[in-house]
């Protein structure tokens, strides 16, 4: 029997606003204590009240279009995948995740870190050019055309191939996809970092999600470098339940 493991972080954010428990209680426990790692090839790292924090690591985004997606170059990426294209009545939300999104995270350009060092995420678009402006615009002219030429089939692709490795994409989302390394995109066995957005529905929130992806997804090399530490990724999942609060967490096996 093939086993299908599917790692998923459906994020209930209703306590974004005021904080969840770890803002409440003053932050994550662990003291001051820094220790260092290395693991392999992997840059060296620090773990600091936590948080680890590598050298010569960057959290970066880019835009694509259908012809290059997935990217290539990189050690890992995800997507921020939509179900439907904004309408007039979802437009601001869909505005508003997009600049979460480019605040929190830099261009891939900008960054002087081989592509190999990093996981990008990406935000699809339909138009060759609208992809090259985006890419480097200032962050305060990206989110209107990157909304407006928002690429749907890539983004119900990432879907098909999410729910391929068992994943239930029910919800409004939009939800960020990671797959770790970058080729098991599409494979049955594939396994699959999901957290759903469909709660967000502030700034604040917004914020706080796209900057703990930054933190504890992106920024953390020991976590997909290499494909996904299971051990790692649990103790993630375990560190937003803390920051959150009420969450699902399921590991599904077929």
């Amino acid at each position: 029997m093939k086993y299908i493991y599917l790692i998923a972080l459906c994020i209930v954010l209703s306590s974004c606003a005021t904080g969840g428990r770890g803002d409440r209680e003053g932050g994550r426990d662990g003291g001051d204590a820094t220790i260092e790692t290395t693991v392999g090839d992997l840059p060296e790292c620090a773990s600091v009240t936590g948080n680890v924090q590598c050298k010569n690591v960057d959290a970066t985004r880019i835009f694509t279009v259908p012809e290059a997606y997935p990217p290539s170059g990189f050690a890992a990426y995800g997507i921020i995948a939509f179900g439907s294209r904004a309408m007039p009545a979802d437009i601001d939300r869909h505005l508003m995740i997009c600049e979460a999104y480019s605040a929190a995270l830099a261009h891939a350009f900008e960054s002087d870190v081989q592509q190999s060092e990093q996981l990008v995420t990406v935000w699809p678009v339909t138009r060759y050019e609208v992809s090259v402006k985006l890419n480097y615009a200032p962050r305060a002219e990206v989110c209107q055309p990157a909304v407006r030429y928002y690429d749907l089939l890539t983004a119900q692709k990432a879907y098909r191939d999410a729910e391929l490795a068992g994943a239930k994409l029910s919800g409004i989302g939009p939800y960020l996809l990671a797959w770790s390394p970058s080729d098991q995109k599409g494979q049955m066995d594939a396994l699959v970092l999901v957290a759903d957005l469909s709660t967000v529905t502030t700034p604040l929130q917004a914020q706080n999600v796209f900057n703990n992806w930054r933190n504890d997804i992106e920024m953390d090399p020991l976590l997909w470098k290499n494909g996904w530490d299971l051990d790692r990724v649990r103790l993630k999942i375990q560190q937003w339940a803390d920051l959150y609060g009420e969450r699902m967490v399921t590991m599904l096996i077929q």
